[in-house]
């Protein structure tokens, strides 16, 4: 799925397959867990129902979500002159602006993909086109952020860009 996600673009018709494919997965998974849940809740005492009860939520897995935030502000070690400076923030603050009511939208999917998941009984199909809704959306998000990369490397030198992207998260 990492793969599909780097590729560029990214084919949602094959993203939305994997996801269809990790969907089923876990939906068998969760439900043999509640069905072990179950077993095991009809031999505990009522004492030891309210401390499992307590510490057992089923939840689906979490799944590592492809990172698009490499060299997210490493301003201090680019050597930027001010007018870069003033430059750059301006095309951030341009991308924020141009992707608010996607970043909303895409909160607001995962909130209701959510609920599909926390539902006693799984819709399968509903939460593969709520997966593939979140795709469409992020596949915009990560075209957004290509405009805004090569916004970007047209105001830094070579050797600025470079430090810039050639950073891994976290370093």
């Amino acid at each position: 799925l990492r793969r599909l996600w780097t590729a560029t673009p990214p084919d949602q018709n094959a993203i939305n397959a994997k996801n269809s494919e990790i969907t089923s997965l876990e939906v068998r998974m969760v439900e043999k867990i509640r069905a072990l849940q179950g077993k095991i809740k009809a031999i505990l005492t009522e004492e030891q129902l309210q401390k499992f009860n307590s510490g057992n939520k089923v939840q689906r897995p979490k799944v590592r979500k492809p990172n698009f935030r490499a060299g997210k502000d490493h301003r201090r070690d680019l050597g930027l002159t001010p007018e870069q400076q003033t430059k750059l923030l301006n095309i951030r603050q341009k991308h924020q602006a141009e992707t608010q009511s996607l970043r909303f939208e895409l909160q607001k999917k995962n909130s209701e993909l959510k609920q599909l998941w926390k539902a006693d009984q799984f819709d399968q199909n509903a939460i593969n086109a709520k997966k593939a809704e979140i795709t469409a959306l992020k596949i915009r998000m990560a075209a957004k952020f290509q405009s805004m990369r090569a916004e970007i490397k047209n105001i830094l030198t070579d050797e600025q860009y470079q430090k810039l992207y050639r950073r891994k998260p976290g370093s």
